[in-house]
């Protein structure tokens, strides 16, 4: 990620409330927090954290009823700013996967975007130097699960999109563990030549 390109964080708030906004402070990322019908307070920590860092953090209240109405209310708001800063990175804060077919679709649009249970864990955010392997894998394995059009068929390959992903804030031996870690629980092959492949897929 360039140190240029600002990072939107749209953190379904329904089902993820361990946000802690101090992370984003002097940093190109603008957090965007959305709350369904039956939310009416927020902790006073985070509501502090937020009337400190507003000119970053914006909340927006979804009033209407239904199964997963907040999901369209998020995918609606990522889509019209992606069409405004089509150069920025749409990080989607859920533990729900159905928007992992969003993320795909963004990339196919050549739109930069990924999906994590873990707010602290979006690599502008995160110590990735001391970041627990098993975060950092979990992290990939959501890439990979996100992007299925667009994974590497190489070992090598996957290195690259390994540091890339991380901004290349992550060692060579962390990927490489990285990698190992995959090979472990089986999210991913690699034959002798390199060759990679994806046996849940």
């Amino acid at each position: 990620m360039s140190s240029d390109r600002t990072n939107y964080i749209f953190v379904d708030y329904e089902n993820i409330r361990d946000i802690d906004l101090r992370l984003i402070e002097g940093k190109p990322v603008k957090v965007v927090l959305v709350t369904g019908r039956q939310q009416t307070t927020l902790p006073k920590e985070l509501v502090k954290q937020m009337l400190k860092l507003s000119p970053q953090v914006s909340l927006l209240e979804n009033e209407h009823a239904g199964k997963n109405a907040l999901d369209f209310v998020l995918v609606y708001e990522v889509a019209k700013q992606a069409l405004q800063d089509p150069k920025g990175y749409y990080h989607i804060v859920s533990k729900d996967k159905g928007f992992d077919a969003m993320i795909a679709h963004l990339r196919s649009q050549k739109i930069l975007g990924s999906r994590t249970e873990n707010f602290a864990s979006i690599s502008i955010l995160a110590d990735l130097t001391t970041m627990p392997l098993g975060n950092l894998v979990e992290t990939i394995q959501t890439r990979l699960s996100s992007a299925k059009g667009n994974r590497p068929a190489r070992k090598k390959t996957l290195l690259s999109q390994i540091s890339a992903h991380f901004n290349k804030a992550v060692s060579e031996e962390q990927c490489e563990a990285i990698v190992a870690e995959l090979v472990k629980r089986k999210t991913v092959e690699i034959s002798p030549s390199g060759a990679v492949t994806y046996p849940a897929a």
